[in-house]
């Protein structure tokens, strides 16, 4: 029998066992005694053969998607060492994903711890973050980075705000005058509760008004005067010092030059 003939006949009981599956194209090669390379040069030289190889190749690998069909050249060693590889990259891969979740629970979970205790300490965010060993800078980045944390923490602060009003209208409820008068200066400017205070004066002084303080118009009036009254006496005594320091000069120098001995002249 020819040589040519062999290799057909060769070719016809690889594809036989092969189009089976299940089985790699290695396993075929030690099955019918044939090496590796042969098959690829069939596949290379014999287009009818590489199309129904390429065929039964794709058929298997749908139906078996996680086995990976051998190169050619590729032993069952070097198969295994390459399942074990990726083993363990997917083992790492696994790893990574899972402390990567953790940590973003823990993370979460702090959140939420500051957010309570921001509540509970009367919304100061220093206090906050000392409390919970978070520094002021991770506090930013929350608020820059994470949208339901920064909802959360300006839901917070809207209801510090809720807060205050209703115990300003609690101690409005008691008769609380100092309360109801600052209600009326800031809730009901429109309807004339504003402060107006008109102070008479003569003479080129100002009065020095120190801001966050409130007053009554009468102890108001009182203070400038008394502001002016003293600005126009150290005016004046500054002006009396500055012409004794003057007449004072003048004295001195008559009396040096009276002292002083004429230049004989030759």
């Amino acid at each position: 029998m020819s040589p040519g003939k062999v290799d057909e006949i060769k070719k016809e009981k690889f594809l036989e066992i092969y189009c089976v599956g299940g089985i790699t194209a290695i396993d075929v090669c030690e099955e019918i005694g044939i090496p590796i390379n042969q098959v690829a040069r069939w596949r290379r030289d014999d287009i009818s053969f590489s199309e129904i190889y390429d065929r039964v190749d794709l058929y298997n690998h749908e139906i078996w998607p996680d086995d990976r069909p051998l190169k050619f050249g590729e032993t069952s060693a070097d198969m295994k060492r390459i399942e074990e590889k990726a083993r363990k990259e997917e083992e790492t891969k696994l790893l990574r994903v899972k402390t990567k979740q953790i940590r973003m629970e823990d993370n979460n979970r702090l959140k939420k711890t500051w957010l309570e205790t921001f509540n509970r300490l009367y919304f100061s965010i220093i206090e906050t973050c000392r409390a919970c060993g978070v520094t002021r800078g991770n506090f930013e980045r929350w608020k820059a980075s994470d949208e339901k944390f920064r909802e959360a923490y300006f839901e917070a602060v809207e209801a510090k705000k809720d807060f205050i009003e209703s115990q300003l209208m609690e101690n409005i409820r008691k008769g609380d005058v100092a309360s109801v008068i600052f209600a009326c200066k800031t809730r009901l400017k429109d309807r004339g509760y504003v402060e107006k205070q008109q102070v008479e004066h003569t003479g080129n002084f100002g009065v020095m008004v120190s801001p966050g303080i409130s007053q009554d118009e009468n102890s108001w009036e009182k203070n400038a005067r008394a502001q002016q009254l003293a600005l126009v006496e150290k005016t004046n005594k500054e002006d009396e010092n500055r012409k004794h320091g003057k007449s004072r000069k003048n004295k001195e120098g008559n009396l040096g030059a009276a002292r002083r001995k004429p230049k004989a002249i030759s």
